[in-house]
């Protein structure tokens, strides 16, 4: 696992890094093997937050996600994922989530409750699928995602 904090400097790199899994360009020309659409309910943090143990007032309280700098209340970046695996695991792995091995992606903007979130799964052809999230306001919230498929 790789994660950033914000002003915060651990020092040395340690351990090893994370494989690449940047989207292959070549893909976007071609027809994905699946696109899967899903619904961020308007509750979707609240319910989120008690089944994760996740408390985050950014997932909770508007006028503290203002204050952060949020247009308002976010989506957990891992519900956002858990959606993304789920689309992964219905189309690229036939329902069974056992056959998933690897998962992989980079958060890049933010999903607000209410919004949908289409996810485009495409075969690399070895095994693996190689995958984007977009939100319902166009934005890529999920990039660079990559599944192994056994």
């Amino acid at each position: 696992m790789v994660s950033f904090f914000r002003g915060f400097q651990a020092g040395e790199t340690v351990g090893e890094q994370a494989p690449a899994h940047a989207f292959p360009e070549e893909l976007r020309a071609a027809a994905p093997l699946a696109e899967v659409t899903q619904h961020v309910d308007n509750d979707q943090t609240f319910r989120y937050s008690k089944a994760s143990g996740d408390p985050m007032p950014i997932h909770l309280d508007e006028e503290f996600a203002k204050s952060a700098g949020l247009p308002g209340i976010i989506a957990h970046g891992l519900c956002t994922m858990a959606f993304t695996s789920r689309a992964v695991v219905e189309a690229a792995a036939g329902g069974d989530p056992a056959r998933l091995k690897r998962l992989a992606v980079r958060f890049s903007k933010v999903v607000l409750p209410g919004q949908d979130v289409t996810t485009r799964i495409h075969d690399r052809g070895d095994g693996t699928v190689a995958f984007e999230t977009v939100s319902s306001s166009g934005d890529v919230v999920i990039k660079d995602g990559l599944a192994e498929i056994a």
